[in-house]
C-alpha cells in the first residue's frame, strides 16, 4: 500500500476514534509549539528542518492548529546539456491543520490534516524563480504529556504538492519531527 494511503488511512481512524474514544488527556486550552527534524525531498536530498505552531485544543481529541514551517534546501544536480549543475529547491510556509488525537492515559496518538500555502524558490544556473503555492498535508504521530503543561511528540508529515509545476517545479516533502509544547 502507498505511503498516502496508509497515512490517510491512519489520520481518519484516529479522528474517528478520537471522536468516539473516552479516556483522560489534557481537556481543553491553547498551546505552543516547536518541532525540530528532518525534510525529506523527491530529490532524495535530506535538510535539517524546523517548524513552530500555535493551536487551539478543542477537547482531548480535536484541535485546530496554525504553523510556519521552514522546509529547507534541497540541493540536486541536472545535466540536460552534458555539463553538471547545480539546482537548489527551497520552500517555506504556513499550514492550517485539524488534529484528531487518541489518548491513552498520558501517552496519544494523532493525526492531522491541513491546507499549507507555501513560499518556493528555486535557483538553476545563477537564476531565481519563486511562487506560491497551496498543497496539503497529512500525517500521524504520537506523545507523552509528562506534567499539566509539558508535551513530547513525535511526527511523520507529509506535505503534498508544494512548489508550482510551470515556475518552481513541484514535489512532495516528507518531515520526521521531535515536538515540544507549552499548553497554558
Amino acid at each position: 500500500m502507498k505511503f498516502s494511503k496508509c497515512v490517510n488511512y491512519g489520520v481518519a481512524v484516529a479522528m474517528l476514534w478520537g471522536a468516539v474514544s473516552t479516556a483522560s488527556a489534557t481537556e481543553s486550552g491553547v498551546y505552543v509549539g516547536l518541532n525540530l527534524g528532518m525534510s525529506k525531498f523527491e530529490v532524495d536530498s535530506e535538510v535539517e528542518r524546523y517548524f513552530t505552531a500555535v493551536g487551539a485544543r478543542v477537547n482531548p481529541y480535536v484541535a485546530l492548529e496554525l504553523s510556519y514551517s521552514q522546509f529547507g534546501e534541497a540541493t540536486a544536480y541536472e545535466t540536460p546539456s552534458g555539463v553538471r549543475e547545480e539546482v537548489a529547491f527551497e520552500s517555506k510556509g504556513a499550514t492550517l491543520a485539524l488534529i484528531g488525537s487518541v489518548p491513552f492515559g498520558n501517552f496519544e496518538i494523532n493525526g492531522r490534516y491541513g491546507i499549507l500555502v507555501a513560499r518556493t524558490k528555486l535557483k538553476f544556473d545563477d537564476e531565481y524563480e519563486s511562487a506560491t503555492s497551496q498543497g496539503y498535508v497529512f500525517g500521524l504521530g504520537g506523545g507523552y504529556t509528562f506534567s499539566e503543561h509539558y508535551y513530547v511528540g513525535l511526527q511523520l508529515t507529509r506535505n503534498k504538492h508544494v512548489g508550482e509545476v510551470d515556475e518552481t517545479t513541484q514535489m512532495d516533502i516528507d518531515t520526521y519531527t521531535a515536538s515540544f509544547q507549552y499548553r497554558f
